[in-house]
C-alpha cells in the first residue's frame, strides 16, 4: 500500500477567530481598506453579520472606483536588493512580525500578511547591511 502523504489544513474565521467547520475553501468577502484589499474569510452566520454591519455604516456614504494602480505586483527597490542579497520574503516577514513593524494600513504586519509594505522591506535592508540602489 505504501505512504500516504495528507495534508490538512484549518480556516479560521476572520471574524471571531474560530475554526471554519467546512469541507472547502469558503468563498471570501472581499474589502478595500484605506487603499489595500483584503479576503477576508467566515462562517456563513459571521459573514451575514459583518454584511449587516457594514450596510449600516455605508447605507449613505459615497461611492468611488478604487484606482487600478500599473505598480501592482513591481518590487521596491529595497525589496530588490533584499532578494539579491538571497533573502526570502517569509525571512523578511518573521523579521518584521518579530519587530512589531507595520504595514502601509497602519496595522502590525501578521505571518498572515500576504504582502510587505516598502518601508519594512527598506528597514530590513537598513537592519541587515543590505545597499539598496
Amino acid at each position: 500500500m505504501g505512504i500516504q502523504e495528507i495534508k490538512t489544513f484549518k480556516i479560521i474565521d476572520d471574524f471571531d477567530g474560530t475554526e471554519i467547520e467546512t469541507d472547502q475553501k469558503p468563498e471570501p468577502i472581499q474589502i478595500v481598506w484605506q487603499g489595500t484589499g483584503y479576503n477576508l474569510y467566515m462562517s456563513d452566520a459571521n459573514a451575514k453579520k459583518f454584511s449587516a454591519q457594514i450596510e449600516k455604516v455605508i447605507k449613505s456614504a459615497d461611492t468611488f472606483e478604487p484606482a487600478r494602480s500599473s505598480a501592482v505586483g513591481t518590487k521596491s527597490p529595497a525589496q530588490e536588493a533584499v532578494e539579491a542579497a538571497g533573502d526570502t520574503f517569509q525571512q523578511v516577514k518573521s523579521w518584521a512580525v518579530a519587530q512589531g513593524l507595520k504595514g502601509a494600513n497602519g496595522n502590525p504586519i501578521t505571518e498572515r500578511a500576504p504582502r510587505i509594505s516598502p518601508e519594512a522591506w527598506q528597514k530590513y535592508a537598513e537592519a541587515h547591511d543590505i545597499a539598496v540602489k
